[in-house]
C-alpha cells in the first residue's frame, strides 16, 4: 500500500503538474492509522498528514522512522470503543483481528521523539460551539521540533469512534450506541484543511 501511494503521488506530481509542496495525507479510522504509516515511512514525499480518529499500530509504532519532520495532527475521541484512547486492541465486527495500537499519548511521543520536539507542551480548549453535544475539545501542540514542523493532538472529550461534525443519531442502534458521540464542536473536514493550508502558506 505504501509503494502504491508513493507511486500515486509521483505520477500526479509527474503527469498533472501537482507541485510537490502541496502533497497532503489524511484519512479516517483505518485510512488515520494509513496516514501514519505514511508518515512514519513516506515523510519525503508529504508536506503533511491528520489522521482522524485512528492511532499508531504496535507493529509500525517500533519501526517508525520518518526522513524528516513534516507537519503532523491527529484528532481523536477518548471515548472511542473502537480504536481505544488509551491503546489496545481495535475493536472489530465478528471475529477479524484487527490488531491493536498504541494510546494517543504514546502515538504523539513517537513522533515527537522523531521530530525532536524539545520544548513545552501546549494545550487549549477550544470553544464549546454546542453545550448539548457531550463533548469538549482541547487542542495540545508540541513545541519546539527539528523545522518547526507543526505537531499537534486534539482530543474530542466524550467523543467516540465519529467523523467530528457529522449529524447526530439517537442513540437507539447497537451501532449508534458502539460508536459513541459526535462533536459539533469542530468540523474534521474544515479542521484537518485549515491545517494543511496553514501550513502550504509557510512553504
Amino acid at each position: 500500500d505504501v509503494q502504491y501511494l508513493r507511486a500515486i503521488i509521483a505520477k500526479l506530481i509527474r503527469e498533472r503538474a501537482v507541485p510537490a509542496e502541496s502533497v497532503f495525507i489524511t484519512g479516517v479510522s483505518n485510512g488515520a492509522m494509513m496516514s501514519l504509516r505514511m508518515a512514519c515511512e513516506s515523510s519525503d514525499m508529504l508536506t503533511g498528514v491528520s489522521a482522524v480518529i485512528g492511532l499508531l499500530p504496535e507493529a509500525l509504532a517500533q519501526d517508525c522512522d520518518p526522513a524528516r519532520p513534516i507537519p503532523l495532527q491527529v484528532i481523536v475521541g477518548d471515548q472511542d470503543r473502537l480504536v481505544p484512547f488509551a491503546g489496545g486492541e481495535v475493536a472489530a465486527f465478528g471475529k477479524a483481528d484487527r490488531g491493536a495500537v498504541i494510546s494517543a499519548e504514546a502515538t504523539m511521543n513517537v513522533f515527537g521523539r522523531q521530530f525532536e520536539c524539545g520544548g513545552d507542551v501546549v494545550e487549549e480548549t477550544l470553544d464549546d460551539v454546542d453545550p448539548d453535544d457531550g463533548t469538549r475539545v482541547t487542542r495540545r501542540r508540541f513545541m519546539g521540533c527539528t523545522d518547526d514542523a507543526p505537531l499537534e493532538l486534539l482530543v474530542i472529550h466524550g467523543g467516540g469512534h465519529r467523523w467530528p461534525g457529522s449529524e447526530r443519531h439517537n442513540r437507539s442502534g447497537r451501532l449508534d450506541r458502539l460508536t459513541g458521540n459526535a462533536s459539533q464542536d469542530i468540523k474534521g473536514a474544515e479542521t484537518v484543511w485549515d491545517f494543511f493550508m496553514r501550513e502550504r502558506a509557510t512553504k
